[in-house]
């Protein structure tokens, strides 16, 4: 679950990680304690609380499927960064895997 926080700085460090995380797709995460996931992006949130109780808090998070099928959620402010990993071999990867779906959808349709 994501903290609540009303540091300008964690505030500032939400901001930047949202803008860094793709739309979707196959990313890796390095955590600041040190470790990494790598996994597909399942969604992302980012939000406040409407200055409920007279403080605007804010918070992040986003949940990504390993490709052992861990569901995990990671609060933004954990995050050093993200990258999307989306390479040929991953995609075969993780498709293998039955994690993805690669459809060529034509130009018309």
């Amino acid at each position: 679950m994501a903290r609540y926080t009303s540091e300008r700085n964690e505030i500032k460090h939400i901001i930047q990680i949202d803008r860094q995380i793709p739309m979707g797709g196959i990313v890796e995460i390095k955590l600041n304690s040190g470790g990494n996931e790598e996994g597909v992006l399942m969604s992302s949130h980012s939000g406040n609380n409407g200055g409920a109780g007279g403080s605007w808090q804010y918070y992040g998070e986003l949940t990504l499927m390993t490709k052992n099928r861990r569901i995990i959620n990671i609060d933004l402010l954990d995050i050093k960064s993200i990258l999307q990993a989306w390479t040929d071999t991953k995609i075969t990867e993780y498709e293998n895997l039955g994690l993805i779906k690669m459809v060529d959808y034509p130009d018309k349709f």
